[in-house]
């Protein structure tokens, strides 16, 4: 009965506390008491019944997926490192030899360890299929690009037998490539 009497006097010291406030005071304190209880209820009650009833947020499934994105760019960045470099000098004749076979209107121009395509109306199938043989058969990358896309026009050479142009129609010819790409050859090991 000694440890309830210590105990009882506290809690009547802060009652007659409590009856001591302004009623301002104790309407702060109510207040108080209030935002510490719906705190509590939040936090001990609300979020751990979210957590188990709903399912993984979006933001999580978005992260998941951005590793997984990622860590396949570094697979393919390693596959990427561990091909074999082509020489500089055997690089340019390939690149020089693809392009004559795949688009023999381009206009070369090599220069140290970069080589500048002029292009004129090239589709894009074949600037496909030659830029894809580069990237496979050449160490080189894409430094600059100055392509523009055009459509061949009724008084364009080669153009007599060609459909006008109608965007409606998908069976009108699709847009040509025209310009300049700059390749650069990678360094050498």
């Amino acid at each position: 009965m000694s440890q309830a009497q210590p105990e009882r006097s506290r809690w009547e010291s802060l009652l007659g506390l409590a009856s001591r406030l302004s009623l301002r005071e104790r309407q702060g304190f109510k207040l108080a008491l209030g935002v510490l209880a719906l705190a509590l209820l939040w936090r001990l009650a609300w979020l751990p019944l979210m957590a188990y009833v709903s399912p993984p947020s979006a933001t999580l499934e978005s992260l998941q997926e951005r590793m997984h994105t990622l860590e396949r760019q570094q697979q393919e960045a390693a596959a990427l490192r561990a091909l074999p470099t082509v020489p500089l000098a055997q690089g340019q004749k390939s690149f020089e030899q693809i392009t004559h076979n795949l688009m023999p209107q381009a206009q070369l121009r090599f220069n140290d360890r970069q080589v500048s395509v002029s292009l004129g109306a090239v589709s894009p199938q074949d600037l496909a299929k030659w830029m894809l043989s580069i990237k496979e058969q050449v160490s080189g990358k894409v430094i600059q690009s100055d392509l523009a896309r055009t459509r061949l026009s009724g008084n364009a050479p080669g153009a007599s037998n060609a459909p006008k142009f109608n965007p409606n129609n998908p069976a009108a010819p699709p847009a040509l490539w025209t310009g300049r790409l700059v390749f650069e050859f990678a360094s050498e090991p």
